[in-house]
């Protein structure tokens, strides 16, 4: 992973290497392509990509969050710090990224840009300047879950969609306001191979629908 020099650090100015690991929120993001784009089209996307994660992390709406940003393999990490409210977050992340898009589709002469994006929280670790443990590894490995490119591939009017692990969607159905709940999907996201069985919430929001709406709570579970 590349760490990015302009991302800033919240609240205390500095974040210190080799500190214990600590819960926070990632947000991982990737271009979506298909094997029919040529290597020009993906490049370009991924650039695009960067400058909208650039733009989210600079942002006015989230100046008081500060939020750490991080190249993670093909895609891109965004790590949010520690003691924020993590429903009100999310649903203007989530809202920013649907909005940022529609604006940048909209004038773009190549393909739309389409992202997938998972959210887990977890344990995080910062050694020699970038952030790792097992909630990156987890956003970033959620990317890879079928369903996620399953649903971007037969909603071709959306222009992203949101994996949320069990974990954070429990705390975030629990504590505030996320999801709208007629969107959100519950789907078997564990490895086949390991016969593992893991559950995952999937939002796709459309371009039509996502204008204007608000955001509802989701359904509680159990």
């Amino acid at each position: 992973m590349t760490w990015f020099r302009h991302a800033r650090f919240a609240h205390s100015g500095s974040v210190d290497d080799n500190l214990p690991g600590i819960r926070r929120v990632c947000v991982a993001v990737k271009v979506e392509h298909h094997r029919d784009h040529n290597a020009a089209d993906v490049a370009a996307a991924r650039r695009q990509l960067s400058r909208l994660l650039a733009d989210l992390c600079m942002s006015p709406e989230f100046d008081d969050l500060l939020p750490y940003r991080q190249r993670a393999g093909d895609g891109e990490v965004v790590v949010l710090p520690v003691g924020i409210d993590e429903p009100r977050t999310m649903t203007s992340l989530v809202n920013w990224l649907v909005h940022a898009l529609r604006r940048t589709n909209s004038g773009w002469v190549g393909r739309n840009v389409r992202l997938r994006v998972a959210v887990h929280e977890g344990i995080t670790t910062l050694i020699g300047g970038v952030f790792d443990g097992p909630a990156v590894k987890k956003a970033c490995t959620l990317l890879g879950a079928l369903p996620l490119g399953a649903a971007l591939a037969s909603a071709p009017m959306a222009d992203l969609a949101v994996l949320f692990s069990d974990r954070i969607y429990a705390d975030l159905g629990d504590l505030g306001q996320c999801l709208p709940p007629e969107d959100v999907t519950s789907v078997e996201i564990g490895d086949p191979a390991s016969r593992s069985r893991e559950v995952g919430w999937l939002l796709v929001p459309e371009r039509e629908a996502a204008v204007g709406r608000g955001v509802a709570p989701p359904p509680r579970k159990g």
